[in-house]
Formats: structure tokens, C-alpha cells, sequence
């Protein structure tokens, strides 16, 4: 048993490479466009965002994955951050079942930080996307 410390764009590249991937029991990604902004935010304030659970798969012989693969490790904790993760830096983790699914997802979970918000506290926003936003774009 190891335990290994990524930062969050090395845990995205393990998903878009193939390196992680989601057990066929593992559930479709359900968190909605707030929990990713906290995710977000916890990330920029430096706060834990728990540890991600991975199984080495390479003695299940059932994967979904077709026969010859490379084996990888399923993320068995974990699978809806690091899926958070890759809508945040706009890179499609490989499990993702196509593209225009995954550009609406891009839309819907659009976070936005202002650096320069109307407090000078230094304090960082952050929001969701809204319709006047939208059209000042």
C-alpha cells in the first residue's frame, strides 16, 4: 500500500491518459455546478480535499476496458473530484462518453474567480455563470 501526494494537473492527466479509470460500478458523475466551484475554491485556499481511493486493477479480468489494454488503476474514491478536476482545466478524462456531452459540461460547469473583487480584502471570488454574465462575454 503507498500513498502518493499529486498536484490537481497530475491527477487530471491521469485521467486523460488513461492512467485512472472508473470500475463499471462506479456511478456516472452527479455533482452539480456549486460543488464544483467549492472543489475550486477549497483548492485555492489551500484546503484538503480528501484522498482519492485507487485499486489496482490488474487482476480483474471483467474490465471495461477492451481485452489488451493496459491495465491501470480504477478509482474507487475519488472518481467525481477528479472528474471535477478535468471540467476546472477543460480536459476530457478518457471515460468521458463523447465530446458534445462533454462540451456541455464545460458550459454548465464554468467557474469563475475574480481576483479583483470590490473588497479590497484580497480575498478571491468565486461564482457560477449567470445569463448577464453570459452576455457581457
Amino acid at each position: 500500500m503507498a500513498l502518493e501526494q499529486l498536484k490537481a494537473h497530475e491527477i487530471v492527466s491521469q485521467a486523460v491518459n488513461k492512467k485512472v479509470d472508473i470500475p463499471e460500478f462506479q456511478r456516472e458523475f452527479v455533482w452539480d455546478p456549486q460543488q464544483v466551484k467549492l472543489l475550486a475554491e477549497s483548492l485555492c485556499r489551500n484546503y484538503p480535499i480528501g484522498s482519492f481511493l485507487l485499486w489496482d486493477a490488474t487482476d480483474y479480468h471483467e474490465a471495461k476496458v477492451a481485452q489488451g489494454a493496459e491495465p491501470s488503476l480504477w478509482i474507487v474514491d475519488g472518481q467525481q473530484r477528479t472528474t471535477a478536476l478535468c471540467l476546472m482545466l477543460g480536459m476530457k478524462p478518457f471515460w468521458w462518453p463523447d465530446a458534445h456531452d462533454w462540451n456541455n459540461a464545460l458550459d454548465r460547469y464554468d467557474v469563475m474567480a475574480n481576483l479583483l473583487p470590490a473588497q479590497d480584502d484580497g480575498q478571491i471570488e468565486f461564482a457560477l455563470p449567470n445569463p448577464i454574465r453570459r452576455l457581457s462575454e
